[in-house]
């Protein structure tokens, strides 16, 4: 059957935005089928009489090469092909649903809901990447937001203004700071990649680059003088065996999900051996008299674990408790942002602790010390050094600050003179 394809710019009502649409005619001009390509293309970059972009421009907000543009419309040339080899006539259903299935395109009365589709992506993902507890519960606080905020219903409601009207309702309906916000987006965006790849979606969506302000967060650590209060703490046995816990992250560089699962196969003579639950990663810990005494006192009190399967949230709970009591009261700053409101809270350091600052007071404590980061890393299993810099950076600040107490002590040796100081002269 004879049939002409042609591409041209398009412009939705109202709009100068063009993008790209694929038009199939056959038989006479009324039998025509308009795909859309779902690309915004920058028509100064566009050749009309080719039907191609220009060779290495780049178009719409989303900067796509000409590269895939081009290439996604001889995919459409090369599917019109086999459509229509296959013909002698066909009605205008007939050819949209043939060319929307020889490209991989879902027709768009078959597509699932927004929240259908998300619970699709999760249940794949989830078994691909083999998702933990935690990964899947998180996961599933987006798609709550999604479906709870009522602007994602169908994915023909997924355009830049009501992705950007979601992100408002993030912020000012749930009240979410951008350092939260900026990680619910990202969850979405993931999402909307994969349906993408199953056009579900075009992507236009990508236009949607929301800008977050996320100040550097200060490195809640205990220093040495704290943790020995904690590890001097006595209270019920509930409140110590907490107390034995954060210790011995705080010794080891544990997280607390890996010495909430440490099973005494993990302890060895002199290390731990263990395969992290986050990454996977198999990583051997030497002992030192801090974690062997707390190994001590948890010996005969669990055949399996070495430490009561207590939840983060109880811990959490506990442990602030316990700092409390033993007066970690530093005042601690903190900055967030709700696009561009900030706002500013002082907070006593008692009150952000939490069971992910021992592994961070592990770390800064063995910089201190002198211990290199590589030999910091293969403890705690940080693959990237750029993880370690805001350690590096607290420990260079103590250290400097520790210096400095040199320049407070005076000369007291007998003979010397009175406020000697170093280089002065006695002549």
């Amino acid at each position: 059957m004879r049939y002409r394809i042609a591409f041209v710019l398009h412009a939705k009502a109202g709009s100068d935005v063009k993008y790209l649409e694929c038009r199939v005619k056959w038989e006479s001009s009324t039998r025509i089928v308009a795909l859309s390509m779902g690309y915004r293309v920058d028509p100064d970059k566009w050749v009309a009489e080719a039907q191609r972009c220009k060779a290495g421009s780049f178009h719409g907000p989303a900067r796509t090469p000409a590269a895939e543009i081009n290439a996604e419309i001889e995919r459409y040339v090369a599917a019109a092909a086999r459509v229509f080899a296959a013909r002698r006539e066909a009605s205008r259903d007939e050819v949209a649903t043939a060319m929307r299935a020889e490209l991989g395109r879902p027709d768009r009365r078959d597509l699932p809901g927004v929240t259908q589709a998300y619970r699709q992506f999760c249940a794949e993902q989830a078994a691909v990447k083999g998702w933990t507890a935690s990964t899947v519960a998180k996961m599933d606080v987006t798609g709550r937001h999604i479906e709870d905020s009522g602007l994602l219903k169908t994915f023909a409601d997924v355009t830049k203004t009501n992705l950007n009207a979601y992100l408002s309702w993030l912020r000012d309906g749930l009240g979410l700071t951008d350092t939260t916000a900026h990680r619910q987006i990202a969850n979405l965006r993931w999402f909307l990649f994969w349906c993408e790849d199953r056009g579900y979606v075009g992507p236009e969506w990508r236009s949607f680059k929301p800008k977050f302000r996320q100040p550097d967060k200060p490195v809640i650590f205990l220093e040495w003088d704290e943790l020995m209060r904690v590890w001097n703490y006595s209270g019920p046995a509930w409140k110590t065996d907490v107390r034995d816990v954060f210790c011995f992250c705080a010794f080891t560089g544990l997280r607390y999900s890996d010495a909430h699962a440490l099973s005494w196969a993990d302890v060895g003579e002199d290390a731990l051996r263990v395969t992290t639950l986050k990454t996977y990663d198999a990583l051997t810990i030497e002992l030192n008299k801090w974690s062997r005494e707390i190994l001590e006192r948890r010996k005969g009190k669990d055949e399996v674990h070495v430490f009561p399967r207590t939840t983060n949230q109880v811990m959490n709970r506990v442990l602030k408790d316990i700092c409390r009591e033993c007066g970690i009261d530093t005042p601690v700053k903190l900055t967030s942002f709700k696009g561009a409101a900030r706002t500013d809270e002082v907070k006593k350091k008692w009150e952000v602790i939490g069971t992910h600052a021992a592994r961070r007071t592990f770390v800064v404590n063995a910089l201190q010390m002198g211990v290199s980061p590589t030999v910091v890393m293969s403890w705690t299993g940080h693959s990237d050094y750029k993880a370690m810099k805001p350690y590096i950076a607290v420990a260079d600040s103590a250290r400097a600050k520790a210096m400095a107490g040199f320049d407070r002590l005076e000369n007291k040796a007998p003979g010397a003179a009175d406020n000697a100081t170093p280089g002065a002269s006695n002549s």
